[in-house]
């Protein structure tokens, strides 16, 4: 194969669901910050931002993080879905979905999906969505900054915006693992292809990933059960064609966290699942921030489809 035939970026692609898409461009998740504070629905600034991205002939467009805990928010004014407990309004939704299935004309719709998040420990203390004083959950209560040794200002600051955090009991892990697939409904209900699992940067998924976060010692011991579960209650109630991707971490790039050669043993084993029909593979967390920007010769993210014929 010629490394400079770029003819391959324009091939369309089946995915293991059966859902086509038309080139091998991506539109990864970026953050908004165009929701309300306290975070909400979709408005016209996210419609408006989406159309734009529409027209530009992407195979696959990703939302930014869409929140599925109205009480962990990450800067405040996040996507978040709607509450399991009360009546919702699916029409701003449905605007999103529309808004990203709205190619040029001549162009076909590019796929679009809802990345679906859950902040965990890194949940700060001013904006995140809960009083001052409360604690967001993790698996463990471990807090950010914990993991890294810097000046007594850069500890302080860690303290200052973020709780340690409670150890998740099995209810509490129930109740999200609920709240991921209301989430995953209301990405189908509003017309989305499908959605991405957000497991990278740190975020609740990785925590359960990452030996510096997981300290417990029930059955989620096991880095990748939290993200198994998930997958498969996931798809008991979506099946294909419905897409369901995950974004995974490299590694945590700080001492004590993931490595890149852990992350290559859980992409193995996930990819055993054949629950996935997208990895995408991204890397770091808020103790290394640095690491989201690579050097220039470095892609930030892959994009990996995941094989129909995986074992």
């Amino acid at each position: 194969m010629d490394p400079t035939d770029t003819s391959i970026l324009s091939s369309s692609v089946t995915l293991p669901c059966g859902v086509i898409v038309q080139n091998r461009l991506a539109k990864v998740a970026m953050y908004e910050h165009l929701g309300p504070l306290g975070g909400g629905p979709p408005n016209d600034n996210h419609i408006a931002l989406y159309s734009t991205w529409a027209r530009g002939n992407w195979g696959i467009i990703i939302t930014g993080n869409v929140q599925v805990s109205a009480s962990h928010l990450s800067l405040g004014a996040d996507l978040v879905v709607p509450s399991m407990k009360k009546p919702y309004d699916i029409g701003p939704w449905r605007k999103l979905a529309a808004a990203m299935h709205a190619a040029s004309p001549g162009d076909k719709p590019s796929v679009a999906l809802m990345q679906l998040n859950h902040t965990g420990r890194q949940s700060p203390r001013f904006v995140g969505g809960r009083s001052p004083w409360n604690a967001p959950f993790a698996p463990s209560s471990k807090r950010v900054g914990s993991n890294v040794n810097e000046s007594w200002i850069s500890n302080l600051l860690y303290q200052i915006i973020f709780h340690t955090p409670k150890e998740m009991t099995s209810e509490d892990i129930d109740r999200t693992l609920a709240e991921f697939c209301f989430g995953a409904k209301i990405a189908k209900e509003a017309g989305f292809d499908g959605i991405q699992l957000h497991g990278s940067h740190g975020y609740l998924i990785t925590q359960f990933m990452s030996p510096k976060t997981n300290l417990r010692k029930d059955e989620y011991a096991k880095p990748l059960l939290f993200l198994q579960k998930l997958a498969k209650k996931i798809r008991s109630f979506l099946p294909a064609p419905f897409v369901l991707a995950l974004k995974l971490n490299a590694a945590d790039y700080v001492e004590g966290g993931m490595t890149e050669e852990q992350s290559l043993q859980h992409l193995t084993e996930i990819a055993k699942w054949q629950l996935f029909d997208i990895i995408e593979i991204s890397g770091g967390d808020y103790e290394n921030p640095g690491e989201f920007l690579p050097p220039v010769d470095v892609p930030k993210t892959t994009i990996l489809t995941a094989s129909a014929s995986q074992s």
